[in-house]
């Protein structure tokens, strides 16, 4: 028997979910309070002051849910006013971000979906305007002004990011292109893209910050990490889904997903036999409906059912009614003379498109007469062999058809 390994290693300059070229990763919760990362920008001595304005701005990713922490503390150096920029997970689909002047007030708090935020970079800005007394926040497309925050006319700013003094509690996050920009004398860009060492330099190459027990994201460039590993003794597939942002793992017998938000992985047994027999395991995720489905197209008994839709939510395999339509798309000989559903043949031959995955209209069911079936498949099976097929093509042959 073949014993298929699986093993998901991802080089983050491959994988557009782990694309961080540079920045900053802040080790948190899931560490001892001593491994935590922080982060101080400016020393005694060194901070400027602004006057009239300024502008304090970053990217943010999120890389853990299902806690709370702070982002950054501001103080302000002539005073004892401390503001702070929190993050805290309300749910399986929406965290919240809060601006407060720390232990006395909210003055802003932003609900967004979790899927929105997920190793995404997020730009995020804070504009004080000291004169006005008005701070205008932008966190993604999302602007709030918040006045009467009792800003002077002049604002020292000592910035701390993670871990620090009193302040413990703390998610895994990254940040990158750090700035604190006012007059042409007083403006500092960190592009955080060091690879070792606890100096923090200024895009110009002064240190200006330190930090403790960092993560440089840059090394992650040129190394793999390998986050899983579990072993099949059948045939199996993988694909993904992009709502959960989880791997789907399946084999004849069991289910397996990781979650790539949470790197946790979760074995199901099917609620139910998987009809088909797997042998290739050629299969796609049809994120309309949220179905997995599977599908062989040689080599099994006359009779035996070729296409299975498989329901995330309950484990549930289905087999699919016109599963004969994929034979037939592919030159299978078709007993009878009827008509033919044609819609998996069409999700079949696109997802087989590596340009059309994400436009595949799956699960619509089309019927294609046995005397119009030919030229369809055959002009269809030609792009695919030429590698040119496209949604123009697609759909000049439906209009051939009647939509059920």
């Amino acid at each position: 028997m073949i014993r298929r390994r699986l093993c998901l290693l991802f080089l983050l300059t491959g994988m557009t979910l782990f694309a961080y070229s540079q920045g900053l990763l802040f080790q948190a919760n899931d560490k001892e309070i001593k491994e935590r990362t922080s982060l101080q920008i400016f020393q005694e001595g060194e901070i400027p002051c602004f006057t009239k304005n300024f502008q304090l701005s970053f990217e943010l990713s999120i890389r853990d849910f299902d806690t709370f922490g702070y982002v950054f503390l501001l103080k302000e150096d002539q005073g004892k006013t401390k503001y702070s920029f929190t993050y805290t997970y309300l749910d399986g689909e929406n965290s919240t971000f809060k601006f407060n002047t720390d232990g006395k007030e909210n003055h802003y708090s932003l609900n967004l979906r979790n899927d929105a935020l997920a190793y995404q970079w997020i730009p995020v800005s804070f504009a004080f305007d000291l004169q006005q007394d008005v701070l205008t926040i932008r966190i993604g497309d999302n602007e709030k002004k918040i006045t009467s925050l009792g800003l002077k006319d002049t604002f020292c700013p000592h910035l701390f990011f993670g871990r620090y003094d009193y302040i413990l509690d703390m998610h895994t996050f990254a940040i990158r292109n750090l700035k604190l920009e006012g007059d042409r004398s007083h403006s500092y860009t960190f592009p955080l893209n060091e690879n070792e060492g606890e100096e923090v330099h200024t895009s110009t190459g002064k240190v200006l910050g330190t930090v403790v027990n960092p993560v440089w994201l840059i090394n992650g460039s040129y190394h793999w990490e390998k986050l899983f590993e579990y072993s099949f003794q059948t045939t199996s597939g993988i694909t993904f889904e992009p709502d959960s942002q989880r791997l789907i793992i399946f084999s004849q017998d069991s289910l397996l997903t990781y979650n790539l938000l949470k790197r946790q992985p979760q074995k199901y047994s099917y609620s139910n036999k998987l009809p088909v027999k797997l042998q290739l395991a050629t299969h796609f995720m049809n994120t309309t409906d949220g179905k997995l489905y599977v599908y062989e197209l040689n080599n099994l008994p006359l009779g035996d059912a070729t296409v299975a839709a498989l329901d995330l939510n309950n484990q549930e395999w289905k087999p699919c009614r016109y599963s004969c339509t994929i034979m037939t798309a592919f030159g299978m000989k078709q007993p009878g003379s009827i008509s033919f559903l044609a819609v998996l043949v069409i999700s079949v031959l696109i997802i087989h498109s590596s340009n059309m995955i994400s436009r595949a209209t799956v699960g619509i069911p089309f019927l294609i007469p046995v005397t119009g079936l030919s030229p369809v498949i055959s002009r269809v099976w030609q792009s695919i062999r030429t590698g040119s097929i496209s949604m123009s093509l697609a759909g000049w042959e439906m209009n051939r058809v009647s939509r059920v």
